[in-house]
C-alpha cells in the first residue's frame, strides 16, 4: 500500500498529471511495484475496485471553517464632568441710605 500513496503523492504534486490521459498514467505506473490489478483499477478510474483492493472503506473528510474574529469594543472612556465655575460670591449688602 505504501508504493500506491507515494504513486499517488507522486503524481499529486505534479501539475502535468493533473489532465493526464491513459498513455500519461501508465507511463507513471510502469517505473512502480503496483500490482497489476491495482494498476488497472487506477488507469480505469475505478474507485469501487481502488477501494476494495487497498481495503479503505473509511470515507475521510476535510472541512474549513472560517474563523470568527472577535470585534475589539471600543473602551468606554470614563464620562468627563465640567470643570465647576468658581461660584460668585454672595451680594454684598446694599448700605443703608441716610434720609437728609
Amino acid at each position: 500500500m505504501s508504493n500506491v500513496v507515494g504513486f499517488f503523492a507522486k503524481v499529486g504534486s505534479d501539475s502535468n498529471y493533473r489532465r493526464a490521459g491513459k498513455s500519461e498514467l501508465k507511463a507513471a505506473l510502469e517505473g512502480s511495484s503496483i500490482d497489476a490489478t491495482l494498476r488497472s483499477a487506477i488507469l480505469n478510474r475505478d474507485l469501487v475496485r481502488m477501494r476494495a483492493l487497498l481495503d479503505a472503506d473509511n470515507k475521510i473528510y476535510c472541512s474549513v471553517f472560517p474563523v470568527k474574529v472577535p470585534t475589539k469594543q471600543p473602551e468606554k472612556k470614563p464620562v468627563k464632568t465640567p470643570p465647576k465655575k468658581p461660584g460668585k460670591a454672595p451680594a454684598k449688602p446694599a448700605k443703608p441710605t441716610r434720609k437728609k
